[in-house]
């Protein structure tokens, strides 16, 4: 579906819903068929005012579009302009039309809302913790971001919406796409799994082509997180293992990711990433359910070098897993009881 400046005034911000339920039908009469027992809904759409276009034109357009979204549950859909409005948000004013649609059915039609939005908190210093900084910036990809979610969702964009954050703790604006009936793919945040890096920003490439090759759809990606269309959350990590100079993590690498195969993960990607303590972080990126656990260090003996811990862990790693089945492998690490002493870490599974 093309979108074009004439569907940009389709879009809408912000929804509630009402209903009023009315009765009584004719009786049936010989042997037609029973008349359907209707309800009257209602729900108030904020719309995006464009050059030249009216609020009663946005109304109507609005009702056009959940008219034939829904046309084979709804009657008498009409659109009722309440007010034109000007908002205030820290970078800079916007305008819409505050639109109500009316219609009768049977019962009240269910939406399903997919949302490019953050959280209250979600782990990074400073900033709007919402995906878009201003409303400009979230509106200028409605139409695009309304076109793909019918492509993948196969619902019609019937509302596409920005909305200022509902929080006083953060700020910036999520970008809502609305569609009514049952979605063939839903959309889904990497937002949850990202917070617990380190620094998740030199990571998010790596985790979107993760999601690609488990057969998701990116509908949209910043710094901090990754936005797709799947059939259901793909379970997407970043684990940071512990804070390395070079060439130390290079060196462990491959361990890494023979720990998290063993562990059940796919899709593994290991790097050797600046974190923000200026040292170097042996992170992976990987795909899967498998879980594991460490032992920090505190089932080993202290080594004076890096060397010696390389060294000495093959014979310690193969004599922890013939005494033990969920033993994954061990890397050499600083000891946190002795600063310039070395222990091998071990992981097990969960």
């Amino acid at each position: 579906m093309k979108a074009s400046k004439t569907w940009l005034a389709l879009t809408v911000i912000g929804l509630a819903f009402s209903a009023v339920v009315t009765h009584a039908h004719p009786a049936q009469v010989g042997n037609a068929p029973p008349k359907k027992t209707l309800s009257n809904f209602s729900f108030r759409l904020k719309v995006p005012v464009q050059a030249g276009v009216e609020c009663t034109q946005n109304a109507a357009a609005l009702a056009n579009r959940f008219s034939i979204a829904t046309k084979l549950a709804t009657q008498n859909v009409t659109g009722l302009c309440q007010a034109r409005q000007t908002l205030t948000s820290k970078t800079g004013d916007y305008t819409v039309d505050i639109v109500v649609v009316n219609y009768s059915a049977e019962a009240e039609q269910t939406a399903y809302r997919a949302s490019l939005t953050g959280a209250i908190f979600d782990g990074r210093v400073g900033g709007s913790s919402e995906p878009f900084a201003s409303y400009q910036a979230c509106s200028s990809i409605l139409a695009t971001q309304a076109a793909s979610f019918t492509e993948q969702t196969g619902l019609d964009a019937v509302a596409a919406y920005c909305e200022a954050s509902q929080y006083d703790v953060t700020e910036g604006f999520t970008l809502n796409l609305l569609g009514f009936g049952k979605p063939t793919v839903r959309l889904y945040s990497t937002l949850k799994n990202l917070v617990n890096a380190d620094d998740v920003a030199p990571f998010t490439g790596y985790v979107a082509a993760a999601i690609v090759n488990l057969g998701g759809v990116i509908a949209y990606q910043d710094a901090y997180r990754v936005f797709y269309f799947a059939k259901q959350a793909l379970d997407i990590h970043i684990d940071s293992f512990s804070i390395f100079a070079n060439p130390m993590c290079e060196d462990q690498k491959s361990e890494v990711n023979n720990i998290l195969l063993a562990a059940g993960r796919t899709n593994i990607t290991v790097l050797c990433a600046p974190n923000s303590y200026t040292s170097i972080s042996l992170t992976a990126v990987s795909a899967g359910y498998g879980s594991f656990d460490s032992d920090l260090g505190f089932n080993s003996p202290q080594y004076a070098t890096y060397q010696e811990c390389q060294l000495d862990r093959e014979r310690l790693v193969s004599k922890t897993k013939s005494q033990r089945s969920d033993v994954l492998g061990a890397l050499c690490t600083r000891s946190e009881t002795g600063r310039n002493q070395f222990v091998l870490q071990f992981y097990t599974k969960r």
